[in-house]
């Protein structure tokens, strides 16, 4: 692991990641060794990047176009979809990009964590998504889907 529980840049080559909460599609083995080995903190581990929301779970949205980011482990991140799960979308009500974004990079993505303010911003070959988690998420009890 190259960082615990700081800010922190990392970088990805071309390939195609998901954008969101891992425990949707991190393999089982690996998301259990990060506990094991590394407390489940947040950094930068080659394959995946994460870091935590400022209020645990709930849905968070990309300041620049208004989507929806679910969260359901407290953290959101990046996922080398090399290391998904084999289906992870079997047994889901919702679709990966209903819960996140899956993005085809080319080049190279950027994925910046600030620790202080919660905020988590990707470069995307040029398409930016940042997300400020300090702000409360109010949770809808009449809804049945995530707004996304």
């Amino acid at each position: 692991m190259k960082i615990k529980n700081k800010s922190f840049t990392a970088e990805f080559k071309a390939g195609t990641y998901f954008i969101g909460d891992p425990c949707y599609v991190l393999r089982n083995d690996l998301y259990l060794k990060w506990g094991k080995d590394y407390d489940y903190a947040y950094g930068d581990y080659g394959y995946f990047a994460v870091g935590s929301t400022a209020y645990g779970d709930g849905i968070y949205e990309d300041i620049l176009s208004g989507k929806g980011y679910a969260v359901d482990a407290g953290i959101l991140g990046v996922v080398n979809m090399d290391y998904s799960q084999q289906n992870p979308e079997q047994d889901k009500v919702f679709t990966l990009d209903e819960l996140g974004k899956i993005v085809v990079i080319k080049d190279k993505l950027i994925f910046k964590y600030d620790h202080n303010e919660h905020i988590f911003y990707y470069d995307c070959d040029g398409e930016e998504i940042e997300i400020h988690t300090e702000t409360a998420q109010e949770e809808d009890e009449e809804k049945t889907e995530y707004e996304l």
